[in-house]
């Protein structure tokens, strides 16, 4: 990405501070938990969002466009040779990652893409996937988060708050 660990750590922590004052949590709660009671993703997951819809913007544009066929062409050359920087390396890990590179060599093939809202919702769902699978392996190693654990799998993440749908 764009920044370095260290400034994604800052923009995380940021998040979670102001959650945490929004929900009157203690200081010390765990950041997976402060998010996961309202059900927002990590700024990575923002990030991911946003880097993935931009390839949708790629795909959009007119064909003579030559901011198009550049980016176009930088992901065929990445695909094939795969040492290049920047955000198009990004957008095909990501992708990867997500389980969304199918789409992006139908796309590269046929020219075929999914509509704007039908994309919206792929990416959001196979980024909250992601995230939700990573915030859980993240409390998995807390052992005083383990009944958050089991109510974050009982609510599957949704967002309705995890903890109302375990109370009796």
């Amino acid at each position: 990405t764009g920044l370095r660990k260290y400034e994604m750590d800052m923009l995380e922590r940021t998040q979670c501070r102001a959650l945490r004052g929004i929900q009157g949590l203690p200081p010390r709660t765990h950041n997976v938990i402060t998010r996961g009671l309202l059900g927002e993703l990590s700024m990575d997951s923002r990030m991911c969002i946003m880097k993935i819809m931009l390839l949708l913007r790629f795909a959009v544009f007119n064909p003579c466009f030559l901011v198009k066929r550049i980016s176009l062409k930088r992901l065929y050359d990445h695909l094939l040779n795969g040492s290049m920087k920047g955000c198009i390396p990004d957008i095909a890990r990501i992708l990867d990652l997500c389980s969304l590179k199918d789409y992006l060599f139908v796309y590269m093939c046929g020219g075929q893409f999914p509509s704007k809202l039908e994309w919206k919702q792929l990416v959001k769902q196979a980024v909250n996937t992601l995230d939700y699978e990573f915030d859980r392996k993240s409390l998995l190693e807390k052992r005083d988060c383990s009944r958050y654990v089991r109510c974050m799998t009982i609510a599957n993440h949704g967002s309705l708050h995890p903890l109302l749908l375990c109370i009796p």
